[in-house]
């Protein structure tokens, strides 16, 4: 099961995506589109082992970043990482 924060970090990113379409002057959500596309990569650790490599955590939020940013719509990828 995903951690709380990991829940709430994805939560939030859906909720600044859709706040964002909504804000962008001249862009804003067009009858039937999203307005301009947003992006975003999250990844977590729901406990921190010893030892733990934070570059692993970093790398997993840009996989995620790059894989959201190639979609041509607005999404949030995310990772638990062990």
């Amino acid at each position: 099961m995903r951690c709380s924060v990991h829940a709430r970090a994805v939560g939030f990113c859906h909720t600044l995506a859709g706040r964002l379409a909504e804000s962008v002057p001249g862009q804003g959500p067009a009858p039937g589109g999203d307005g301009p596309p947003v992006s975003a990569g999250v990844a977590s650790v729901a406990v921190v082992p010893n030892r733990f490599a934070a570059d692993t955590l970093i790398d997993g939020a840009m996989r995620c970043l790059a894989s959201a940013a190639a979609s041509t719509t607005s999404a949030v990828k995310s990772i638990e990482v062990y």
